[in-house]
């Protein structure tokens, strides 16, 4: 059957400077916990189509190289939507941006031949989404939600952290039960529920173990047929709402209608790389050139303890 083949993998440039950071979209949600999908690759296993049918086996596309999500995105439509549809015409794969009604832009959603949305997939490079083979994408998570929550500003590093929100939040935004994070090589197949936690809705997401694209207990598309599945006979979840959004910074030069995630200097005041302490110590817009050799002075012991070299804080000094 075309569902137990296995995919090529993509071959990556070695690009010089490559971003790895994970653009905060405006429709972002923090489940109330985080959990794995137990069992998932069994049910997966045990589960056949209704669509029994034998199909020449398919030719897949090695040809593509990846630079950028994009690429990402289009080897996931050769390889794996034009693959898959043959067995259901009944479902399509569409630009996350091809109906009116979606909510935010997801990379692809899966709707029916009534145009009802199924499901929302999102890809992207394992530049952004590194998980090792031995590594929990669960776990990285934890850690992630640790780093951002802690007392330390982090402008990288959270990728995994803004990735699963991400997806989860378009599955929030748009009613969904079911959604799909991958890289291609690798994918995680996430489920939704909401419950009463003292008179209050609590937001459970559950997220597969990592399925490759050469896997063969599951294959990467049984595992995508199954989940089209499922969401066939019942995608729906209850909305949730966006989490109110605060800032540290109330100056009031800094008052104004961007989103928070779209301010265009934050990244000018959150060193890349480096953890610096939240509060007085860390350089806000709205402090002066005086400000900032105070800063300088007083806190290269901050500065060395984390890696910084001369430059780098003569840089500093001179803005």
């Amino acid at each position: 059957m075309v569902v137990n083949n296995t995919l090529p993998n993509l071959t990556y440039l070695n690009l010089r400077n490559k971003s790895n950071s994970c653009t905060e979209s405006t429709e972002l949600r923090f489940p109330d916990e985080i959990v794995n999908w137990a069992g998932f690759e069994q049910k997966v296993l045990a589960w056949q189509p209704e669509v029994d049918k034998e199909y020449q086996k398919p030719t897949f596309s090695k040809r593509r190289t990846v630079t950028c999500e994009k690429d990402i995105c289009t080897a996931s439509d050769i390889n794996i939507y034009e693959t898959l549809t043959p067995l259901d015409r009944s479902i399509l794969f569409l630009d996350g941006r091809a109906l009116e009604s979606i909510v935010g832009q997801p990379d692809f959603i899966i709707v029916n031949s009534n145009m009802v949305l199924l499901m929302v997939w999102e890809c992207k490079t394992k530049w952004v989404l590194k998980v090792l083979p031995n590594e929990d994408i669960i776990t990285l998570y934890e850690q992630e939600k640790e780093i951002k929550e802690g007392p330390y500003v982090c402008s990288n590093n959270v990728s995994i952290f803004g990735s699963i929100n991400q997806v989860y939040g378009y599955m929030c935004a748009n009613n969904l039960k079911y959604g799909v994070l991958s890289t291609y090589d690798q994918t995680w197949f996430l489920k939704r529920e909401v419950v009463k936690v003292e008179g209050e809705d609590h937001g459970l997401l559950y997220v597969s173990n990592t399925i490759m694209s050469v896997s063969t207990s599951p294959t990467l598309l049984k595992s995508v047929a199954y989940m089209i599945d499922l969401a066939s006979n019942n995608h729906y979840a209850p909305f949730l709402k966006k989490p109110t959004m605060t800032v540290d910074d109330t100056n009031e030069d800094d008052k104004d209608d961007e989103p928070i995630s779209e301010k265009k200097d934050d990244s000018e005041f959150k060193y890349k790389g480096y953890l610096l302490p939240k509060g007085p110590n860390v350089v806000t817009r709205s402090q002066s050139r005086q400000n900032y050799c105070i800063i300088y002075i007083f806190n290269i012991d901050v500065f060395d303890k984390f890696g910084c070299d001369d430059n780098y804080l003569l840089n500093i000094a001179k803005y």
